[in-house]
């Protein structure tokens, strides 16, 4: 699936206000901009006996998405980032039927990511406030989910005893991993405001920009 959308960059009001060389800079930003989404999908399943009273599902699908996002309105294309969304699953399903009892055995793994990234990591964001936000995005994380899950579902026919019973049990077991870091504001930002008092749009009167240690796994 592959889609080409767009977003409306446009000047804020203080625009004028900006020096002349930021102003050409804006000039080029602004106006209807590509916005790109790619979406690729996969899935499948399996059956087969693997004996009289013994039946395997096999199934699994993929998924993965890519999209520049995030920019539009008084912040421009550069500022955007991408995002990475992607998961894949595997499952395995063994029935076992015998005349006394009935085994369901299922086995999963999925594995599902997250990773929005500036486009333009390179470049230092520069926010002019009610003008436009050019430079670099500062959206930066990786998420990374990991499990396994094992399950059993066994049922006891025709259990004899002050009548005829049907005994249902069962386990599970799950798994989890997580690797997740967070990079906020890896790539600094310079905030500007037309107000003298700040600095006017000639000097950033706050800045952001993150450090330390991003794995909070």
């Amino acid at each position: 699936n592959d889609q080409t959308r767009a977003n409306n960059v446009a000047l804020g009001s203080q625009a004028n206000l900006a020096p002349p060389d930021i102003q050409a800079r804006f000039q080029p930003l602004v106006g209807n901009v590509d916005s790109p989404f790619r979406s690729n999908l996969a899935f499948g399943k399996v059956s087969f006996n693997a004996g009289a009273s013994d039946l395997i599902d096999a199934s699994g699908y993929y998924r993965r998405e890519n999209e520049e996002r995030d920019f539009g309105g008084q912040t421009s294309a550069e500022s955007a980032n991408k995002i990475v969304n992607g998961v894949w699953n595997v499952q395995v399903k063994n029935s076992l039927v015998s005349g006394s009892y009935i085994s369901d055995t299922t086995l999963s793994y999925n594995d599902y990511r997250w990773n929005p990234q500036p486009v333009n990591p390179g470049q230092i964001g520069l926010n002019y406030e009610n003008a436009l936000r050019i430079g670099g995005g500062n959206n930066h994380q990786d998420f990374n989910q990991k499990r396994l899950t094992v399950r059993e579902d066994f049922t006891l026919l025709s259990l004899k005893g002050l009548g005829d019973h049907i005994v249902k049990t069962g386990a599970y077991v799950n798994v989890n991993n997580y690797d997740v870091h967070k990079f906020q504001n890896d790539n600094p930002e310079f905030d500007f405001n037309a107000n003298p008092a700040l600095g006017g749009f000639a000097f950033p009167y706050q800045a952001f920009f993150g450090f330390g240690n991003p794995d909070i796994s």
